[in-house]
């Protein structure tokens, strides 16, 4: 058998179609020969007749029986691109989304007079934002918290590989369990906390329900709100005069997190849509 390139991608398109559509699919493939081959999406038409070694063939079709399996493509690969950042995954951590890119360029925006100052990214899972705010703010001091040690060692891998320096704590916010934090006041609090109800699981997509971390999807019992009640609580306490609190937010909550947070007293709250037009993020001025 010729192994090419484009005998590869006839292959995929066949398999993948049974279950994904095809700009899925079409985008599934360039990530995978991205990754074997180095190819960009806009240059692989040139290199359809390009051999595959069998090494290379077998890598691919590896990859493809992941796939198959309903596999997310970011854990397939080991990897997930976000802010232009290359940030590692694994099934400990939940890939980062365009809309957490949306809520870090709020805060970069919203927040530049502070990018000397101290941040704090709570549940801070792959350390997407952390990182991020980081580097865009190199003199900025950056820490993040979370409950998983799994989630903790990728994250940590994620700063060294690109070159960020961020304290990565272990603790649990429901349980008060931040005593490093005792003495300390931040200018920006930040966190993407677990906001999917157990209600919602049956019309989540099988990729997510079977693989992301059920701990970091899940807000758990019967208050939706409990992590950002906890954390506008421990915001309170913890943002230094005209801090700012943000938050990634389930779109079916923005008026119920918009009343609690007006109820704590914040000065100014404000609700803000994402690319699809759905309520995703909120600041609130301390």
């Amino acid at each position: 058998m010729l192994y090419t390139v484009g005998a590869f991608i006839s292959a995929a398109k066949s398999d993948l179609l049974l279950l994904y559509n095809s700009s899925e699919c079409q985008e599934m493939i360039f990530l995978l020969l991205e990754d074997v081959k180095g190819f960009s999406k806009a240059n692989v038409n040139s290199h359809i007749n390009d051999d595959l070694t069998d090494s290379e063939w077998k890598k691919l079709f590896d990859y493809l029986e992941d796939l198959m399996l309903g596999k997310p493509v970011q854990y397939v690969l080991g990897h997930a691109w976000f802010c232009g950042m290359k940030f590692l995954v694994n099934e400990n951590v939940l890939i980062p989304r365009p809309e957490t890119e949306e809520l870090c360029d709020w805060i970069l925006s919203e927040a530049e007079l502070k990018k000397e100052n101290s941040i704090l990214d709570i549940g801070t899972g792959s350390g997407c934002i952390a990182i991020t705010l980081k580097k865009k703010w190199p003199l900025a001091e950056v820490s993040a918290l979370d409950i998983s040690e799994g989630a903790l060692q990728i994250a940590r891998q994620n700063a060294t590989l690109n070159n960020a320096e961020v304290v990565f704590l272990k603790g649990d916010i429901l349980l008060k369990q931040y005593l490093e934090f005792t003495q300390t006041k931040f200018d920006i609090i930040v966190s993407n906390p677990p906001y999917v109800r157990r209600t919602e699981m049956d019309g989540m997509n099988a990729s997510v329900k079977n693989y992301e971390p059920h701990l970091a999807l899940f807000a758990e019992g019967e208050d939706p709100l409990i992590f950002y009640r906890t954390i506008a609580d421990f915001a309170k306490q913890r943002l230094n005069p005209n801090g700012e609190l943000y938050f990634e937010i389930n779109q079916e909550l923005g008026a119920g997190v918009v009343k609690l947070l007006k109820e704590k007293a914040f000065s100014k709250v404000e609700l803000r849509k994402d690319m699809s037009g759905n309520d995703r993020m909120i600041l609130a001025s301390n």
